[in-house]
């Protein structure tokens, strides 16, 4: 017997169901249980339906409320942190303007070699943490060399704090100020 004459798996399935008297239907009948369970699934679908596109929408909007929090925040610091920062430019400021006319302390040490009196020699000099000049200078007259170092732009800056006698000399310790 060739595919083609056999009958199908379902013309066999309604040929045994009309032997019986049955006639296969359409829909079921479904039971009130089964009804109501209907509509729950129904309602369900369609609260599905609603929640599914609220999700991403609802994330944006806690988004866009903690961006906005987050900006109020970054404005109030920089509110609050002002005044250091204006503090901390103008202290910067006033660095920047002390290197510009400031000599730096070779240049000092040449000027105060240049300056200096024949009679007077150079016996110690030394610079502290901020880098100003300090310097010990033997000489038979003080005044010649305050004279001498009041000349040069570089070297006035240069301020007598203390003097001792030594040998036939008087020991003039010189340090840089702040001008």
């Amino acid at each position: 017997m060739d595919s083609a004459d056999r009958p199908s798996l379902a013309d066999r399935l309604f040929a045994a169901m009309r032997s019986r008297g049955a006639t296969p239907r359409a829909e079921p009948e479904a039971s009130a249980m089964e009804r109501s369970r209907g509509d729950d699934s129904r309602s369900f679908g369609i609260l599905l339906a609603i929640l599914l596109p609220a999700g991403p929408v609802l994330a944006w909007g806690a988004a866009t409320l903690q961006a906005s929090a987050i900006r109020q925040e970054t404005q109030a610091q920089r509110r609050a942190a002002a005044p250091a920062l204006a503090a901390r430019a103008a202290g910067l400021a006033d660095h920047a303007a002390l290197a510009e006319v400031a000599p730096g302390i070779a240049d000092t040490l040449n000027a105060f070699a240049a300056t200096l009196p024949a009679d007077a020699r150079l016996v110690a000099v030394a610079a502290d943490e901020r880098g100003r000049l300090s310097a010990d200078v033997a000489t038979p007259d003080p005044d010649t060399l305050r004279t001498a170092l009041r000349r040069d732009p570089r070297t006035a800056r240069l301020r007598d704090v203390g003097q001792t006698r030594g040998d036939g000399v008087i020991l003039v310790r010189l340090r840089e100020g702040a001008e």
